[in-house]
């Protein structure tokens, strides 16, 4: 970059906002974090409604990590202010912000953003990007317990995914029916088949799924033998909260990994809702994970506390198996013993 005439603003705004995307999918992803965040700031200034969009996006994926995500969401409202957009960088824009929407259960937003991703494909067709959609209609309709609906449209959504040589058709299409069919209490049948497929190069992601399966399924030995790899220990990035959530669940199950160092790594997003990503489906409240950490650890009143506050989240999200689940977990805790120092 330092051989990029300053000059010549506009080609280096969007030389640095590509660098900032690249720079996400490896260890300087804060340098790419600066670089684009620069880029924005010469569009700003010096550049038109095209070169803005282009930066803003550039800077919203190279913020694709939780703790950037108030950074991230006002680029993303600052860009799709900037009209007429392209439609394929309205959906873009608009299903990245599906997921703080869904972070914080604004279901009525979530559902306008979704109708409006899918009415903009209508008119654009364009494959990578209506698998997304189609994966997003999925997590809603598994929120909304359209159990039938939810599954047709995860196999939807797979049958693009997978004609594209893009990552992960495999990983979204078990994670979401992992989730639809644990919701229905029939965890097990996916059980032999995230195994399988955890074990595939480039598929590690599905370890933590595969050990809540054997989890949920009652087998320990294979739980544990699954998620001897996990760890605390997870760089932020796009699947960061996901992950810790189903190793924070595995390790209320089984002590490990250490319980206390999942529960201080996920406590800052206390009142979130745990989401897989664009396709919004959530597995409930941090809370609900928080609350059997801290049991486990013999935290007894804050286990009840977090319990509490997962039961009134679901409540207000209104989706009666994640009412039901922090039903049970509450009937399942003790009294309350010690708090942490």
């Amino acid at each position: 970059m330092r051989r990029l005439d300053r000059r010549d603003v506009r080609r280096r705004a969007a030389l640095l906002g590509t660098l900032g995307v690249e720079l996400y999918y490896g260890d300087r992803r804060p340098e790419g974090r600066r670089y684009a965040a620069e880029a924005v700031e010469l569009a700003r200034e010096h550049g038109d409604n095209e070169l803005r969009q282009r930066t803003l996006n550039n800077f919203v994926i190279s913020s694709w990590q939780p703790d950037q995500e108030a950074a991230s969401t006002k680029a993303l409202e600052e860009l799709l202010t900037l009209t007429p957009l392209p439609r394929a960088t309205e959906i873009i824009a608009r299903m990245h912000r599906m997921i703080p929407l869904m972070k914080r259960g604004d279901l009525i937003a979530f559902d306008a953003d979704l109708a409006r991703c899918q009415a903009l494909l209508v008119e654009a067709r364009v494959p990578e990007l209506e698998f997304q959609v189609a994966f997003a209609a999925a997590g809603r309709a598994l929120t909304a317990e359209r159990w039938d609906e939810c599954e047709q449209l995860i196999l939807d959504a797979f049958d693009k995914h997978v004609r594209l040589s893009l990552w992960g058709p495999h990983w979204s299409r078990l994670t979401l029916l992992f989730l639809s069919r644990r919701a229905q209490g029939r965890a097990v049948e996916m059980l032999d088949e995230l195994v399988h497929w955890s074990a595939q190069p480039g598929y590690e992601l599905l370890k933590a799924t595969a050990a809540l399966a054997a989890c949920d399924a009652g087998d320990l030995p294979l739980a544990r033998r699954l998620s001897a790899g996990l760890t605390a220990d997870v760089a932020p990035g796009w699947s960061s909260g996901w992950q810790l959530a189903q190793t924070g669940l595995v390790a209320t199950r089984l002590g490990s990994p250490d319980p206390e160092t999942l529960y201080f790594a996920m406590a800052p997003y206390a009142d979130e809702f745990v989401t897989t990503g664009t396709s919004g489906a959530t597995i409930g409240s941090t809370h609900l994970v928080l609350a059997g950490l801290a049991n486990r650890l013999g935290w007894a009143e804050l286990a009840r506390r977090h319990a509490e506050a997962a039961l009134a989240a679901h409540e207000r999200l209104g989706v009666p198996h994640l009412i039901a689940a922090s039903r049970v977990q509450l009937a399942d805790l003790g009294e309350p013993n010690q708090l942490p120092a």
